[in-house]
């Protein structure tokens, strides 16, 4: 009749029946090879570091980094300056404190300099799709440059943006229609 019971009543019962228990430890056992590398993960704590809109991408990135990133129309050797940093944080030279910075959606003022070192390909890249009577498979590279992160700077909010000046229809001689100019 106890079998009975245990079985009707599941895997709980037949483990009271068979008279053993399933204990926790109490302290789960430290991994020592967690402590060893915790000095090796790199934390953003202490770290000064920007969030730059890029090649249609967010990318975080800190001064001395190498990134790949989408294909940028670039020569080798060649400087770049990004001016649309979204977030920036950075220690604040006269109180030591860090500060953080949010654009909305830039940050007037501030910039990254970077240095194109060389264009690749990307990993391949496999597209599988099969439907009922065939099957259709195409493997892929992607363009991909790569460049070093030299420079994050913080200028004064008034500062002028250096770059090509926007061409409005008017600066290039073609004339407004008359139901535009009307506005």
């Amino acid at each position: 009749a106890p079998a009975q019971a245990a079985r009707a009543s599941g895997a709980a019962a037949r483990r009271a029946y068979c008279d053993y228990k399933t204990v926790w430890p109490q302290v789960p056992p430290e991994d020592d090879s967690i402590t060893k590398m915790e000095k090796f993960i790199p934390s953003a704590e202490h770290l000064t570091y920007a969030v730059i809109h890029m090649a249609q991408k967010q990318h975080i990135v800190y001064e001395g980094q190498l990134l790949d990133t989408r294909f940028l129309k670039a020569v080798q050797g060649s400087k770049l300056c990004f001016n649309r940093v979204l977030l920036y944080k950075r220690r604040n030279p006269e109180c030591g404190e860090f500060e953080v910075m949010i654009g909305q959606p830039y940050i007037p003022g501030a910039k990254v300099y970077a240095t194109v070192l060389d264009h690749l390909k990307s990993e391949d890249f496999e597209y599988f799709h099969h439907f009922k009577q065939h099957q259709k498979r195409k493997i892929y590279q992607s363009k991909v440059s790569r460049i070093r992160i030299d420079k994050i700077v913080k200028l004064d909010d008034d500062a002028p943006l250096e770059g090509r000046r926007v061409h409005t229809m008017n600066d290039m001689g073609m004339k407004l229609p008359a139901w535009a100019a009307e506005k």
